[in-house]
C-alpha cells in the first residue's frame, strides 16, 4: 500500500480531540442547559440508545457504527464487502519536522460519491477506532444523516458543544451526554467564525444549512484504561 499524505486527516483527528475534552456543569460555555452531566445524560439516553444498533439496516448507522462495521471491530483489511460499493485499502501518513505519524484506513465508496472512512485506531491498529460518514441516504433512527438540514438536527438533540474549526471551515456540533458523535456543518470562507469566533450559539447558524460529514469515534476502543467515553 502507498503512503499519502494528507493533512486534512490529521486535523479531522485534532477536531476530535478537541471535541473530547471532558465537559463539565461548572464551565457555561460548554453547558448552556446548566444541567449536570448526569441529567444531561439521562435526558440523551433515548436519543443514544444503543439498542438502535441491534438490527441495523444497509442505510442506517448508529452510534456504535454502520452495519457492515461497528467501533472496536477488528478490522481485517482484506475481508471487508459491501454491497454496491467499493472498498479501497490505504494508509493516512502526517509527517512533520520532528516525527511521523501512519494509520490503516478502508475508504468504502458508492457510484454516487458518496464515501464512508474507516480509520484503524491508534492503539490498536487492527481495530476500527473512527468512522467518517460522507454519504447521503445514511441515517440513525431519528432520520438525521449527511444532507440533513440544521433545523432537523437543533429539534432532534436541542443542546450541543459547538466548535469551530477554521482550518477545515467547518462548525462541530456535539450533542450533549453523547460523546462519540460530532456532525459537521460547512462555513465556507470562515464566515461565521470571522463574525463570531467561538462564541457561537445555535441560533448563529443557518437553519437550512446541510451536514456535510458525522464522525463517529470511542475513546475507550484500544483503550483498556478507558471505562467509559467521558473516561
Amino acid at each position: 500500500m502507498k503512503s499519502l499524505q494528507l493533512p486534512l486527516t490529521l486535523l479531522l483527528l485534532l477536531t476530535l480531540a478537541a471535541a473530547c475534552k471532558p465537559k463539565t456543569d461548572k464551565d457555561p460555555d460548554k453547558n448552556p442547559t446548566g444541567l449536570s452531566l448526569e441529567d444531561q445524560k439521562a435526558n440523551q439516553a433515548a436519543l443514544a440508545d444503543p439498542a438502535s444498533c441491534a438490527n441495523l439496516k444497509p442505510d442506517q448507522y448508529c452510534i456504535e457504527g454502520l452495519q457492515f462495521i461497528k467501533l472496536g471491530d477488528n478490522l481485517v483489511w482484506d475481508s471487508l464487502h459491501v454491497d454496491g460499493a467499493t472498498v479501497k485499502d490505504t494508509v493516512f501518513e502526517e509527517i512533520t519536522n520532528v516525527d511521523s505519524f501512519a494509520w490503516n484506513v478502508k475508504i468504502v465508496r458508492w457510484k454516487d460519491g458518496g464515501k464512508v472512512i474507516l480509520e484503524s485506531d491508534f492503539n490498536t491498529y487492527q481495530l476500527c477506532g473512527r468512522i467518517r460518514i460522507e454519504k447521503e441516504g445514511l441515517v440513525n433512527q431519528h432520520g438525521i444523516g449527511v444532507g440533513s438540514t440544521v433545523e432537523q438536527l437543533l429539534g432532534t438533540y436541542q443542546t450541543f458543544a459547538i466548535s469551530p474549526y477554521p482550518e477545515m471551515e467547518v462548525i462541530e456540533l456535539n450533542p450533549f451526554g453523547i460523546s462519540n458523535i460530532y456532525f459537521h456543518i460547512p462555513d465556507p470562507g470562515n464566515v461565521l467564525f470571522n463574525k463570531k469566533g467561538k462564541s457561537i450559539s445555535p441560533e448563529d447558524l443557518d437553519p437550512q444549512a446541510k451536514i456535510s460529514r458525522i464522525i463517529l469515534w470511542d475513546n475507550t476502543v484500544g483503550n483498556p484504561d478507558s471505562s467509559s467515553p467521558d473516561a
